[in-house]
């Protein structure tokens, strides 16, 4: 049996990792409803808080993504691990690059972990 085709009215658009939410925030402005998700809070924006480290919070994440309703899911890089701020110097050392998008050889457990 297919599904009919979700309205545009009711689509849901998904900024996961959404940082400060400048996308989630556009996308609103154009009357679309949002769900931001990342596991902390800015200021301005609602957000779902969810630490995809622990299983339990992937599941909602994954519930979240299987419903008919989602139009469109924008997955940003982890800023705290990815930025390329990471490469201006002083500063915290670079833990990803573009070649090893799961985590720079030789990070030590703490890096690993937040990786």
């Amino acid at each position: 049996m297919d599904a009919e085709p979700t309205c545009l009215t009711n689509a849901v658009c998904v900024e996961i990792f959404c940082g400060k939410g400048g996308l989630s925030k556009r996308l609103r402005a154009k009357q679309f409803q949002v769900i931001s998700v990342d596991h902390l809070a800015p200021k301005g924006i609602p957000v779902l808080r969810i630490d995809i480290s622990k299983k339990s919070q992937r599941d909602v994440l994954e519930q979240l993504l299987a419903l008919d309703t989602i139009l469109y899911v924008h997955f940003a890089p982890p800023c705290g691990t990815a930025s390329a701020a990471r490469n201006i110097k002083p500063g915290p050392p670079p833990l990803r690059s573009t070649i090893f998008p799961m985590g720079l050889p030789g990070l030590n457990f703490a890096q690993q972990t937040r990786v």
